[in-house]
């Protein structure tokens, strides 16, 4: 099932579908202002979650223990994808970032075994500790020209990994980021 739905108020995503939607829903479109609260509602709620279009949104910063980081009170920035926002999830295929979008939090997507493809928008700085590692899917990555840092361990063991560009902006790269461990 596809949707598209305008979220005016971050933080309500949860209480603006139904329970059927929540089961039913493979494609989401959302608009509007999002927080950590939400995307803990995508993650965790929408448990068919493949296609995920969040171009069209403004993330807000949110201060508490509802969001991504279970049962710890967290300060999520604006403009930031928040830290573990899809870790281990197996169903998103494809996500379509916000244009605002400054950085991408530490562990966001780490072990997203479907993910094949990234596009990261321009006005994104900084892919921080993990984001994408073990994300075993992974075929190509485009970063956006304003990448200017790109902590450790971001895209280790993405096994599948075989086209990333590095704009000339980066400033610095962490250690570790294309290791591939066999398994045991």
């Amino acid at each position: 099932m596809i949707k598209t739905i305008e979220v005016t108020t971050a933080g309500t995503l949860t209480y603006e579908l139904t329970n059927i939607e929540k089961r039913t829903i493979t494609n989401l479109i959302v608009t509007g202002n999002l927080d950590a609260r939400d995307i803990k509602c995508m993650r965790d709620e929408i448990i068919h979650l493949a296609v995920l279009d969040i171009s069209a949104t403004t993330i807000q910063a949110y201060s508490g223990s509802d969001g991504t980081v279970s049962n710890t009170s967290v300060d999520y920035p604006s403009n930031e994808i928040p830290q573990n926002s899809f870790n281990y999830n197996n169903t998103i295929k494809s996500i379509i970032f916000p244009n605002t979008l400054t950085s991408i939090a530490k562990m966001s997507f780490y072990a997203c075994s479907g993910l094949s493809e990234l596009n990261i928008p321009n006005n994104v700085i900084a892919l921080k500790e993990g984001s994408f590692g073990y994300c075993t899917s992974i075929t190509k990555v485009a970063l956006g020209s304003s990448i200017s840092s790109i902590e450790k361990e971001v895209f280790k063991n993405c096994t599948n990994l075989a086209t990333i560009n590095l704009p000339n902006s980066l400033n610095s790269i962490g250690d570790t980021q294309f290791c591939n461990y066999p398994s045991r």
